[in-house]
């Protein structure tokens, strides 16, 4: 017999020494089997299944199912000390996770942490992620399917999420202290998870706090002319050259992946005003207990970027909070894994489903229908936005150049910092994601602050010329 298959049984025989019965049905926990887990004639209503154990075929995990309907599954896992499995994701589901016992190594994309008993975390659906038992551990963890058939499925997913919540709320009462929280913590990212996930999501009403949703601007339904053609992107090229004294951009072709000129229809929708300031995503940081805004200097390096580790300490946050005298400035130093969280919690706080533009709904939102070089017009003027032509060579202030306004109302589409959107780039497997925004405070020139200029970026990356603002369904 070899090692890895002697492994394998050994791990089982650790787990069914645990386990006093394996009885009922397996568990796989993979979208093809959830329907033999809800009881027929459940009508999509979600029922609660009786507790039961089951192997995994793979030799990692001993599962306890808790509670399962067509959309959420919850479950216990046992992983004996030193288990590791394969570096996977999951392209159907979300899954939101509390340690219970144990200590386990989690690598979520680029970054690797422990998770000790009493920690949560999640990992979003096409993460790239792998665990390591460092001890025997437990977790129990949530997995939220947001694809699927619409009709019944999408007008209960608020009622099942609410179950779910109301289960765990149940649970927490039970506990005390800092575990307690942080299983309330919990139950808040895994209605985030789903609200992001589902076209509609009805969330419980005490959860809400509309108070606090940010100002947005509407984008009627409607088509709007996308791309650029030949003309512009020249005149881009030519900017770039008086600006900068060389002509580098063009040598490398920067805006040649643009697509061409083009119409394109979209619904309405709503986009938020300003971008996500320092003081807004530290709400989010104190909630949560993400990890502020920062980047060590060995990181940094990895990045290869032209602005020195001394320069983003300015914009690094210190024990937990934003840099002095920049609260209403845009908050950098975030991954595209930060951005989407702060969406998560938003919907759970707002009661709305929020969620990063597509690079074309930013886009709309930033040069209007008329297919306008820039915001304002076809001629670029540096005193319309915060960039290094006429700033400060820094961030300012959201909202400072009201000349610079889209044609909707939207402030800095152009200058002050590049957006994350939704969009991944084919083929990398969410590695990359496409960044837009109009430049950023260190560009001159500036044929990079079109809206139709795009480019991508490694979804890990923390930069400091790189924030977000954030969309809704238009009312």
């Amino acid at each position: 017999m070899s090692v890895a298959r002697k492994s394998v049984k050994s791990r089982k025989s650790n787990r069914l020494a645990v386990v006093s019965a394996v009885k009922g049905p397996v568990a796989f926990m993979h979208r093809e089997d959830i329907g033999k887990l809800v009881a027929r004639g459940s009508k999509r209503a979600g029922r609660r299944l009786q507790p039961n154990y089951a192997v995994r075929e793979d030799g990692v995990d001993t599962v306890k199912v808790l509670m399962a309907t067509d959309s959420v599954i919850s479950f216990e896992a046992f992983r004996p000390k030193g288990a590791v499995d394969t570096a996977h994701r999951h392209p159907d589901h979300h899954s939101v996770v509390y340690q219970k016992q144990g200590r386990v190594r989690m690598r979520i994309g680029a970054e690797t942490f422990i998770v000790k008993a009493g920690d949560s975390y999640i990992h979003p659906m096409g993460v790239v992620h792998q665990h390591e038992a460092l001890e025997d551990s437990v977790r129990i963890e949530t997995k939220i399917y947001p694809r699927g058939r619409r009709g019944g499925l999408l007008e209960q997913a608020g009622r099942q999420v609410g179950i779910a919540l109301s289960r765990v709320r149940g649970a927490a009462t039970a506990m005390n202290g800092r575990r307690r929280g942080v299983l309330r913590r919990l139950a808040a990212f895994a209605i985030g998870a789903a609200c992001t996930a589902f076209t509609a999501c009805a969330v419980s009403t005490r959860l809400a706090d509309p108070a606090i949703a940010p100002e947005t601007v509407l984008i009627p339904a409607g088509r709007f002319i996308a791309g650029s053609d030949r003309a512009e992107r020249e005149h881009a090229y030519r900017l770039d050259a008086q600006g900068y004294g060389h002509s580098t951009t063009r040598a490398q072709r920067w805006y040649e992946d643009e697509p061409e000129r083009h119409s394109e229809a979209l619904p309405a929708f709503a986009i938020v005003k300003n971008l996500v300031t320092n003081a807004e995503y530290a709400r989010f940081v104190e909630a949560t207990d993400r990890p502020a805004p920062n980047v060590d200097a060995a990181t940094w390096q990895t990045y290869g970027l032209v602005h020195s580790y001394a320069r983003t300490r300015r914009h690094a946050w210190v024990d937990g909070r934003p840099p002095a005298q920049r609260a209403d400035h845009p908050v950098v130093l975030v991954s595209h894994a930060d951005a989407e969280a702060y969406a998560a919690w938003l919907s759970v706080q707002t009661g709305v489903r929020w969620r990063l533009p597509t690079q074309l709904q930013w886009e709309k939102a930033a040069r209007g229908t008329d297919g306008r070089w820039f915001p304002w017009g076809k001629e670029w003027d540096p005193t319309r936005a915060n960039t290094h032509d006429r700033g400060a060579f820094d961030t300012t202030p959201v909202g400072s150049y009201p000349a610079g306004a889209s044609p909707f109302g939207m402030l800095d589409p152009a200058g002050n910092v590049f957006e994350w959107t939704a969009d991944p780039v084919p083929g990398t497997d969410g590695a990359r994601a496409m960044v837009k925004g109009g430049g950023s405070w260190d560009e001159k020139g500036c044929g990079v602050c079109r809206p139709a200029a795009g480019h991508s970026r490694p979804a890990a990356l923390k930069h400091i010329l790189i924030g977000f603002r954030l969309v809704r369904a238009a009312d």
